[in-house]
């Protein structure tokens, strides 16, 4: 088990826009600009943890997310009941755990669990624990 806090803005991965045609097909590339910034922040925090653990995760996991998400200055409400989607914010993660070796395919989470909060008080980023079961 290990428990480890990326920093940064939480970005959704999944949501695709076409980009144009490579070889007469349609070419999808991400919609989010700020995935790529995400996604190696990610990856790097995760494999120096998974060097620090040493071998990947195997049989059936758990992974815990809780996304800090910087509050506007004019929002007052409570939770961050609006985009980005929690599932996509999910998948970021998982496809980053995978990329960098800390399972061998997301295949393996059999129970995720995920909350979105403001970080009021906190560094905007997430807090990531995956265990086996």
């Amino acid at each position: 088990m290990f428990t480890i806090k990326v920093e940064g803005i939480p970005t959704p991965k999944g949501s695709k826009t076409l980009a144009g045609l490579k070889i007469g097909k349609p070419y999808m590339r991400e919609a989010n600009k700020a995935l790529p910034a995400w996604m190696s922040e990610l990856k790097t925090v995760l494999s120096l943890k998974m060097m620090e653990s040493g071998a990947a995760f195997t049989g059936p996991l758990q992974v815990e997310i809780l996304f800090l998400m910087p509050r506007p200055k004019s929002v007052t409400r409570e939770y961050p009941s609006v985009k980005p989607d929690t599932d996509k914010l999910c998948r970021a993660i998982l496809d980053a755990a995978e990329q960098a070796g800390v399972y061998f395919n997301d295949s393996q989470v059999v129970d995720l669990y995920a909350r979105k909060r403001y970080a009021d008080n906190q560094t905007p980023g997430a807090l990531i624990t995956i265990s086996n079961i």
